[in-house]
């Protein structure tokens, strides 16, 4: 179970509720474990001789005080290594590195364990955002999520937020230490190892440390690409607030024990590789889930089909999203296909409420499964469809 240890409550930005501040804990370190119904999707214990590339990609930009090496990146007595290096390359005098999975997610409880350097001038992360190993502004950047942002400089601290991107140079951030940039976290991030763990839903993003939930940042939809994010493991050179990286340090080093995600539900939006289409559709540029636009069939035959791959067995509630004009006299036939089981749902497109609509709720085991919006006259609409683990 996860401890909470305290819930004042206070506004920041546009009265953001904050629900619990970082603070200290004491007594033994418990394990972490995903919330409830959560299975794991993606995981690494470091333990081979080498690190899997088929699950990671290298960071590789220039940023801050830093270059970012693949070489800095390996494996050691079944711990991920990030090393820290006082060395000349691409203009800068340090070296860094990180890790970024390969691998994308659109919600989830994602983990790492980790151990801090200490010494002045680095900053490294627990944290998720679309990977371009390039660079950290890539053109489709939209959500950042960081579970932890540590700099060496006061290893007792660290700083947890979001943050929402619309391109480089404009973003709107929340964050769990309104007024200071970073807060207690209890204990001394360079001595030990610690679950740095969040868990991100549509509505908000909830951060752990060590099991205890620290704070809750709402997720407002409105203003976010729903888009499917990477988790980064990473450190880079950051002089700017000690004034001076600490040359007596270095060569220097991150390690990680394991990282990992898991998952309880699975969206799939009408852009997916999971998503196909019969018959004649056209895209509607705005009105779908978050504003990103949907697809719509008027005549003939036309079917969609939302290919899932559910966690793990369970009981599922299945939505679409249908938030668009009203397509008078539309209507259709859902058919939600599970292992053993075909289920038809007659849909009505005239005037729906908007939002999530329920279909149902279904037995998914995790086999060759899918829902498909068959079109029987008018026009009907395809978006987002949505399937939440209940049981």
């Amino acid at each position: 179970m996860f401890r909470v240890r305290c819930l004042p409550v206070m506004a920041i930005e546009r009265v953001v509720m904050v629900l619990c501040l970082l603070g200290g804990t004491s007594g033994a370190i418990e394990p972490t474990y995903p919330p409830p119904l959560y299975s794991l999707v993606f995981h690494d214990d470091f333990s081979g001789p080498r690190l899997d590339e088929q699950r990671w990609m290298y960071r590789t930009d220039v940023k801050l005080d830093s270059s970012q090496r693949p070489e800095n990146v390996f494996l050691r007595d079944g711990r991920l290594v990030i090393a820290l290096r006082k060395e000349s390359h691409r203009g800068k005098s340090y070296t860094g590195g990180g890790v970024i999975s390969r691998a994308a997610f659109r919600y989830g409880y994602f983990e790492a364990r980790v151990k801090m350097h200490g010494g002045a001038g680095w900053h490294q992360s627990v944290w998720a955002m679309y990977a371009d190993p390039s660079t950290t502004y890539p053109a489709r950047m939209r959500t950042e999520i960081d579970g932890i942002e540590f700099d060496s400089d006061l290893p007792t601290k660290g700083h947890m937020g979001l943050i929402r991107w619309r391109g480089p140079a404009q973003s709107r951030s929340s964050t769990c230490t309104p007024g200071v940039y970073r807060g207690p976290l209890g204990f001394d991030a360079t001595a030990g190892f610690h679950n740095y763990g969040f868990e991100w839903t549509e509505r908000e993003v909830r951060f752990f440390v060590d099991g205890d939930l620290r704070c809750v940042l709402p997720y407002p939809p409105e203003e976010n690409e729903h888009d499917r994010i990477n988790l980064w493991l990473t450190a880079i050179a950051y002089q700017r607030l000690a004034g001076k990286v600490d040359d007596s340090r270095l060569p220097g080093e991150m390690l990680v024990e394991h990282a990992a995600v898991y998952q309880r539900d699975v969206y799939v939006d009408d852009g997916d590789p999971e998503y196909s289409e019969t018959g004649s559709w056209e895209a509607i540029g705005r009105g779908g889930f978050a504003d990103a636009g949907w697809r719509r069939a008027c005549d003939g035959e036309a079917t969609a089909t939302w290919r899932i791959s559910v966690p793990a067995p369970g009981s599922y509630e299945v939505s679409i999203f249908k938030n668009y004009q009203s397509l008078a006299g539309g209507a259709g036939e859902l058919e939600v296909r599970t292992a053993g089981a075909e289920h038809r749902i007659p849909v009505s497109f005239s005037d729906p409420p908007p939002g999530w609509n329920v279909v149902g709720t279904f037995q998914f085991s995790g086999g060759n499964e899918w829902v498909r919006l068959r079109r029987l006259q008018g026009c009907v609409g395809a978006d987002m469809l949505r399937i939440l683990r209940v049981r």
